[in-house]
C-alpha cells in the first residue's frame, strides 16, 4: 500500500487514473481556507456521471471519512468558490479474486472426498448430578460438574491447586 493525497483548489478538478493492476482508495476529505459559512459539495465523475459524494463546511463538517475504491479513471471536484479541498487515501494492488483463489493451495469442494470413519474411542456415559456421589468435588466443598466440561478433571485439579495456594497464603 502506498499513501495518496491531492489538493483540489477552487474552480479546478483533478483527474486520476489508477495504474494497471492498482486501486485507489479514497478515505478522507477535508476543507481548507474556504469562506466562513460556505458549504462545499464534493463530486466524483466516473464514466461521464457526476455524483455527489459528500458535503463539507468549516463550522459543522470540516472533514469526512469515505470508503470509495476506484479501479478506473475518475475526476474529483468541489463547489467552493475560494479555498481548497484535500483528498487523501492510499493505492493498493488490484488482486483478481478468481486468479488469487485458483492459484492457492486450497482444495476446491470437488477435490475433497468425504471420508467416514468409526470413532476411535467409545463415548463415556454421562452421569447426572443426582447420580454422583461427591464425584467432582473436593474436601472444601467446591464442586465441578464433570459432565459439563470435556476436561472436567483438569478443572478439578486447577481448583484444588488454587485452593491449596489460597490456604497456603492464609497460614503465613
Amino acid at each position: 500500500m502506498e499513501f495518496w493525497g491531492a489538493e483540489v483548489k477552487a474552480g479546478k478538478s483533478l483527474k486520476m487514473k489508477p495504474d494497471e493492476d492498482c486501486l485507489i482508495h479514497l478515505s478522507q476529505v477535508c476543507i481548507d481556507n474556504g469562506r466562513k459559512g460556505e458549504t462545499a459539495l464534493l463530486f466524483v465523475t466516473v464514466d461521464g456521471k457526476k455524483l455527489v459524494i459528500g458535503t463539507l463546511s468549516h463550522e459543522n463538517i470540516p472533514q469526512i471519512s469515505l470508503d470509495l475504491i476506484f479501479d478506473q479513471e475518475f475526476e474529483l471536484s468541489h463547489s467552493l468558490e475560494t479555498g481548497s479541498v484535500h483528498f487523501i487515501g492510499y493505492k493498493s494492488p488490484n488482486i483478481d479474486e478468481e486468479e488469487y483463489y485458483s492459484s492457492s493451495d486450497c482444495s476446491s469442494e470437488e477435490d475433497v472426498e468425504l471420508q467416514h470413519s468409526e470413532p476411535k474411542a467409545k463415548p463415556e456415559e454421562v452421569k447426572h448430578e443426582s447420580d454422583e456421589d461427591d464425584e467432582g468435588s473436593d474436601e472444601k466443598g467446591l464442586g465441578v460438574c464433570t459432565c459439563c466440561f470435556p476436561s472436567g478433571w483438569m478443572l478439578t485439579r486447577m481448583i484444588e491447586m488454587m485452593s491449596k495456594m489460597v490456604l497456603g497464603t492464609k497460614k503465613k
